[in-house]
């Protein structure tokens, strides 16, 4: 056991976690590339940062597909240490298992940090704004609804800020904005109210097709 417990803490300081979030962006599929290591955020180079790299941030943060790697500190500067540069992520799965120079092995300012915009996996449908309407999530490549048992605020304000659209005023249920298609992908809601996405939430599967009690949600952006 002793050996056992040796070897893992060795494991550990050999490859400690390694996290990554968008930072700056208009939603939370957007953004500026930042990775946690050694117990401090930093950013990414935009040497060598391509779509397949950016690709890579997407599928780890469970966004939707690559619409355009971005450089040159689009989303602005960070700050702190530049973590990664040169990177090649073709065939890669997370950013930490790309290719690299090494971690914090570059001479890169923030002028040049990396920035990412995902295509994201939820929407809003016959809302009077862009920021209203019937609450939609993309899986297994289709758009399906969710479910109103247990909607409330809590879980529209997740919705809201995944969507870069602000607070939420109200939470809809009864397909208030209409009925959907196809299946109803998510039932029985909870969110606590302050995750990143809406599936980061429990909930149950539920693919059926009455649509009648769609959920929905107003946000109110700033």
């Amino acid at each position: 056991m002793y050996i056992y417990n040796s070897l893992f803490l060795n494991l550990l300081c050999i490859w400690p976690l390694a996290l990554v979030k968008l930072v700056n962006g208009t939603n939370s599929c957007s953004g500026r590339v930042e990775v946690f290591f050694d117990g401090r955020w930093g950013t990414v180079c935009d040497d060598g940062w391509d779509q397949s790299d950016a690709a890579v941030v997407c599928k780890e943060l469970g966004c939707g597909n690559i619409v355009e790697a971005k450089n040159a500190a689009y989303f602005g500067p960070g700050s702190g240490i530049v973590w990664l540069s040169d990177l090649q992520c073709a065939s890669s799965s997370t950013l930490r298992n790309c290719n690299s120079k090494g971690w914090g092995q570059n001479s890169c300012g923030h002028e040049k940090d990396a920035g990412v915009a995902c295509q994201l996996n939820i929407r809003l449908l016959n809302g009077i704004t862009s920021c209203s309407g019937r609450v939609e999530v993309f899986r297994d490549s289709q758009w399906g609804t969710v479910f109103d048992d247990g909607w409330d605020i809590s879980d529209a304000a997740v919705v809201c800020r995944q969507m870069g659209c602000g607070d939420a005023i109200v939470a809809k249920g009864g397909a208030y904005f209409g009925q959907g298609s196809g299946q109803i992908f998510m039932s029985y809601v909870n969110c606590f109210g302050n995750e990143t996405m809406l599936t980061d939430c429990k909930f149950q599967r539920w693919e059926m097709y009455d649509h009648s009690r769609d959920a929905g949600v107003i946000c109110y952006r700033k």
